[in-house]
């Protein structure tokens, strides 16, 4: 195709555009099309596909830059005026335009995409689109043929009616009249009105605009009904308009109105305070510019698999608490226990300062596992030794911590790997058959062979966290894959090495001083060369000395048996922990018969608690089985003994044979009189049994008593008998094991005899 032919024409292909070495453009094809690509040529109404042989794409040359139209715009009008110079040839007889009327016919292409377009609706700049689109393939026409605009604009109305234009220009056509016959007049028209208002002028009218909300009558009544928490069906807010007297609009009309509201508009009511920032505008924190240890943010999960207990091989779900870099994604620290608190918490800490580096920045929410003095103290609290600055998100804006929310699906997909996934996404007829099967293993057996083993779910968990860090991370920057030569986003662990690449150094704790600055420390006062701490006493001969002196009690969270004792100097700041004093043991002077670490009396304290709730729940049905008493006779009189509010100063005592005896009922002074010499208990039941303060005093009661023993006396010593804790304070108490047992099969002996005998009257009846 020659050059001249090239210049004639508005659609020109890729191939096209880059022979003509216009400013701005690339030179080749290939560049040429991925600059078409960049800039979204394709999805314009200003490319379309080449009708002429071998196919391919073509656009219109308003999509070029303006130095690059100026530059074609010159290169036809030299062309121009050489054709009107140049001899006709034989046989072809173009008519001469006028270079007036031919200026003021040319198409300023400029304007389809300019001038007016941004007040029109999303109808109207469609229809103006598409209008411009058939005057500009009109122009071509004139230009290719040397026509006037007349013969043009019906040469392109006869090709539509006879179908002979291509796909696109049909669907162009049809869009550009609505669906509608086009007619010459109509082009005309447009073509007049681009001339003189550009490619806005070609836009329709707007159609009939709807009410503004605040002239709909009714509409602040039904948003009364609508939103509200419990979300009602626009249906159900109408019926519920209509019952209270008011004048509901119809379904439709309600709908409509509704899809004119924005979606925080229409949800506001329906959904708190929390739950429509989902529809809100955010701000994304950019992490590019951050270095490795500048942020730690972490936060606690359950996990979704029951795993079996470490202590008592029971399922539980346990908590586990991750520390994340936020620069790198990178998991730097973990920890895995019963729940979330200070003690997890400071040991995943613990982890990621001794084998990544000591953060800046500590980003936590405001639970007590974050805020808590063992972390807050000024003076021993592990952020101010460590030189942490610890920093809470917002009361319930778990959107500030973003990064370390999303990691916990990760979680919830290791817990998918593991055969006890007990999730919300759990199938609950499977998950109901898997609570039954493990739960008669663990009568029958003691445990079950299903459930994951703790050392083996913690391994397991760590060989997880490996893979993460060295997955690739969305977050992330793009690299080329050494071993595919892709691109994809970098691992966490390839973030962390770019950046000791680039010069950083993470500051870590030396090991020699891990020990002493990962124990927390506590003020106390030397009291005869004693320090108390956790309901314990220690003691070192270097003390003795230092009696109502403060110091700083250090300790181990899991080894109760010593603590280190550290002078307290007064500073301008107050007291600081200087030289180590001594290495107090743990003596005689305990108030356990074994010195229990701080982990320990932490998990006594909650069994205990678990207990006291179980015992509330047995004594509240208890009392479902115990009879209620008899409504007193109202006819009966009601026998009142006046008392005087004050006994005369010189009254004496009456002897006790003159006392009036208590009114007892015959069935309980048959229950009571052999017991007439027991000791006195202050509180007791209708049946005469006494109220037990503790396991204790039910228990000791039992053993003096084993022919009293009930049912719901042998369900007690069935939890007594589940539970190490109680055992172990049973047996400190002097109460052993088997002493409990002998009460439970001799409770469970007098059932079966007194069902025996129940079945041996029956008989005898009959």
């Amino acid at each position: 195709m020659e050059r001249g032919d090239i210049l004639t024409r508005d659609w020109l292909t890729a191939a096209e555009l880059a022979a003509l070495g216009l400013p701005g453009l690339p030179g080749t094809k290939r560049g040429l099309n991925k600059m078409i690509r960049q800039r979204g040529w394709k999805n314009t109404p200003h490319a379309r596909k080449r009708r002429h042989v071998g196919g391919g794409w073509e656009y219109h040359v308003s999509l070029l830059s303006d130095g690059a139209l100026e530059e074609l715009m010159r290169r036809r009008a030299e062309a121009r005026a050489a054709a009107e110079k140049a001899p006709a040839v034989a046989g072809e007889e173009l008519p001469a335009l006028p270079e007036a009327e031919a200026a003021s016919r040319e198409i300023d292409v400029r304007r389809i995409s300019q001038a007016g377009m941004a007040e029109l609706d999303a109808r109207q700049r469609q229809v103006a689109e598409a209008r411009a689109a058939l005057l500009t393939e009109a122009e071509g026409r004139r230009m290719r043929h040397g026509w006037r605009e007349r013969r043009a604009l019906a040469s392109l109305v006869a090709d539509y009616e006879a179908g002979r234009l291509d796909a696109d220009l049909q669907r162009l056509a049809a869009m550009a009249c609505e669906r509608k016959r086009p007619s010459l007049r109509s082009l005309q028209r447009w073509a007049r009105r681009l001339r003189e208002g550009g490619v806005a002028a070609l836009a329709p009218k707007p159609k009939r605009r709807c009410r503004a909300l605040d002239e709909i009558p009714w509409l602040k009544d039904f948003l009364r009904y609508y939103q509200r928490p419990a979300k009602p069906s626009i249906a159900h807010a109408l019926e519920m308009m209509a019952r209270d007297g008011l004048t509901p609009p119809s379904y439709d009309q309600a709908r409509r109105v509704l899809k004119r509201l924005s979606l925080p508009a229409q949800e506001r009511g329906r959904d708190g305070r929390l739950a429509i920032r989902k529809y809100l505008p955010y701000v994304a924190r950019d992490t590019s510019g951050l270095l490795p240890t500048a942020i730690y943010t972490a936060d606690g999960t359950t996990f979704d698999a029951e795993v079996e207990h470490p202590v008592s091989k029971k399922p539980f779900k346990p908590e586990v608490t991750t520390i994340l870099d936020v620069a790198t994604r990178k998991v730097v620290g973990v920890s895995f226990g019963m729940s979330e608190n200070k003690f997890e918490v400071a040991d995943a800490l613990r982890r990621a300062c001794v084998e990544h580096g000591i953060p800046a920045i500590f980003y936590v929410d405001r639970g007590p596992g974050y805020k808590n003095r063992l972390l807050d103290d000024e003076v021993t609290g592990l952020c101010a030794r460590l030189g942490i600055t610890k920093a809470h998100s917002l009361p319930q804006n778990a959107q500030a911590r973003g990064v370390i929310e999303s990691f916990q699906k990760h979680w919830n997909r290791f817990a998918k790997e593991l055969p006890s996934y007990m999730g919300a996404g759990m199938d609950r007829e499977a998950a109901k058959r898997f609570h039954l099967i493990t739960r008669k293993e663990i009568a029958q057996l003691g445990r079950s062979r299903r459930l994951p083993e703790w050392q083996a779910f913690v391994r397991a968990a760590l060989d997880y966290i490996e893979r993460y860090n060295n997955r690739p991370h969305s977050g992330l920057p793009k690299i080329t894959d050494p071993e595919t030569g892709r691109r994809r986003h970098m691992t966490p662990n390839e973030a962390w090495a770019k950046a000791v690449q680039q010069g950083f150094e993470p500051l870590k704790v030396e090991a020699a001083e891990a020990d002493d600055l990962f124990r927390p420390m506590v003020e106390r006062t030397v009291r005869r060369g004693l320090v108390s701490f956790a309901s314990q006493e220690y003691y070192a001969p270097e003390l003795e000395e230092l009696h109502g002196q403060k110091v700083f009690v250090g300790y181990d969270l899991t080894d109760a048996s010593r603590v280190w004792v550290r002078e307290a100097v007064a500073t301008g700041e107050g007291l600081v922990a200087g030289r180590l004093i001594c290495v107090a043991r743990w003596d005689a002077h305990k108030r356990s018969y074994f010195p229990e670490s701080v982990i320990e009396q932490a998990e006594k304290r909650r069994v205990q608690a678990a207990i006291a709730r179980k015992q509330r729940k047995i004594a509240a049905l208890e009392e479902q089985l115990t009879p209620k008493l008899i409504e007193a006779d109202r006819a009966a009189p009601l026998n009142v003994v006046e008392l005087p509010a004050r006994a005369p100063e010189d009254a004496e005592p009456l002897p006790a044979s003159e006392l009036p005896a208590p009114e007892v009922a015959p069935e309980m002074a048959q229950e009571t009189a052999p017991e007439a010499s027991a000791e006195v208990v202050p509180l007791s039941r209708p049946d005469g049994r006494p109220v037990f303060s503790d396991e204790l005093e039910h228990v000791r009661w039992l053993l003096a008593h084993p022919d009293r023993v009930t049912e719901s006396d042998r369900r007690a010593l069935m939890i007594m008998l589940d539970s190490p804790s109680t055992l172990a304070w049973l047996e400190m108490e002097g109460v052993s094991q088997a002493a409990l047992w002998g009460l439970l099969q001799g409770a469970c002996v007098s059932v079966e005899e007194k069902e025996a005998a129940a079945e041996g009257a029956a008989a005898a009846s009959e």
